[in-house]
């Protein structure tokens, strides 16, 4: 999944942020990349791993030291998807979501109205499902308004700014333009309050964590405040729950209205962020439970056929609505805590209705006259799980093998 960084440009080589770049497959051939042409004909010349609005080229970099928000894509950029390999900082969406860069800037480092617009057109026309703009126009321009307006189906995710004011009377663009598609985000602080520089009213739409935020630099690490490091934060829970498309039955398929909808009516309502649309913080998993879904759950399991070697184990499995199920047959010695086998099988939705939620399987490879114990542990996507009780059993004896007692006198096997 594709979420756009529309921003002053990124360090695509920031060690956190290996591998999160997304690139454009009829661009990014190396013979592609630099030839001069639109090979794939969008209309934007090498634009083989995003664009520059603001020069109009292909080199969405990071590009002008000094200026007093170098660094921000990358900063933005971390707190949606730092990978968390080396400096241990961890994005949200991590490694299910691949980050465009669109940069916007000038040479100079400032942007207009119309390379913003440019750029979420842009995104927009790339297949990106989120777009976080954080980045803030103080006046209505047509410009943005018909950007976004042409971009319905990507969720644009912006900052309101940290003027610390009421932006009923004030503006702050794209956060504050009216559709649909469009979600205005304000910061609060570690006592779950507005943070002082916090624009604020019933244009914004919601608060997430904005303040004393450990992100990615341009280079290394930096602590940094601002509703621009508050809106990646609603830009990563926004691609986690695009993130469950491929496990959600078909009639729960999110689309920016399902996320939109999900994002604001799960919010933690608190007091001191009581001036916002919502009057309430992000709250990540009250998002994702408004998709319906929970935790499956498990019957005890029942025991049958027991032998030598194997036994069969039946339960009934509850999917709670999720379209993916794994299912784990989990054995061990009784009293003993080591699993000795774990195994996985992965269920449909509607191969569990079909099945009326019974499921069987066989524990084999057992010892003969042994006792062991066994139970299922059912499993989703969202990393919720439920386990049946460990139910024990004993293995018949083997009058022919080892530990037979039916020939103590002459055993078969001296």
């Amino acid at each position: 999944m594709t979420v756009a960084v529309i921003d002053n440009g990124v360090n695509f080589d920031h060690e956190e942020l290996a591998g999160v770049w997304a690139e454009n497959p009829g661009e990014s051939a190396p013979h592609l990349r630099a030839n001069g042409k639109d090979d794939d004909n969008n209309g934007y010349v090498d634009d083989w791993r995003g664009f520059d609005t603001g020069q109009w080229d292909s080199n969405p970099t990071d590009t002008v030291p000094g200026h007093k928000a170098f660094g921000h894509g990358t900063m933005m950029s971390g707190i949606i998807a730092a990978r968390g390999d080396k400096t241990g900082i961890s994005g949200i969406v991590r490694r299910d979501a691949r980050l465009l860069a669109v940069k916007v800037t000038k040479t100079d480092g400032n942007f207009t109205a119309g390379r913003v617009a440019d750029a979420i057109v842009y995104a927009h026309k790339m297949g990106a499902r989120v777009a976080n703009v954080s980045l803030k126009i103080g006046a209505f321009t047509n410009s943005v308004d018909d950007a976004v307006k042409e971009s319905q189906s990507m969720l644009i995710v912006a900052g309101a700014g940290n003027e610390g004011k009421d932006l009923d009377g004030r503006e702050a663009y794209p956060c504050e333009t009216p559709g649909a598609n469009v979600i205005c985000v304000t910061s609060h602080d570690q006592d779950e309050g507005l943070s002082w520089f916090s624009n604020h009213g019933s244009n914004v739409d919601l608060a997430a964590p904005g303040s004393h935020i450990l992100t990615t630099a341009f280079e290394g690490l930096s602590s940094e405040h601002g509703t621009s490091v508050a809106a990646p934060h609603v830009t990563g829970v926004a691609a986690l729950l695009y993130g469950m498309n491929p496990w959600l039955p078909a009639d729960k398929k999110m689309n920016v209205f399902v996320a939109r909808d999900a994002l604001l009516n799960s919010v933690d309502k608190t007091p001191a962020i009581a001036d916002t649309f919502t009057g309430g913080r992000l709250d990540a998993f009250e998002a994702l439970r408004r998709l319906g879904l929970s935790q499956p759950s498990l019957s005890p399991v029942t025991v049958t056929g027991v032998f030598k070697d194997k036994a069969n184990v039946t339960a009934k499995v509850n999917a709670n609505g999720i379209n993916l199920t794994q299912v784990g047959l989990q054995v061990r010695r009784a009293g003993q805590p080591a699993t000795l086998k774990d195994d996985w099988y992965t269920f449909s939705r509607a191969s569990l209705q079909t099945l009326g939620g019974d499921v069987a399987m066989t524990a084999q490879g057992l010892q003969p006259g042994t006792a062991y114990e066994v139970r299922y542990v059912a499993r989703n996507p969202y990393g919720l799980n439920d386990a049946s009780p460990w139910t024990p059993f004993v293995t018949t004896a083997d009058p022919d093998g080892p530990g037979g007692i039916t020939n103590p006198t002459n055993p078969t096997h001296g």
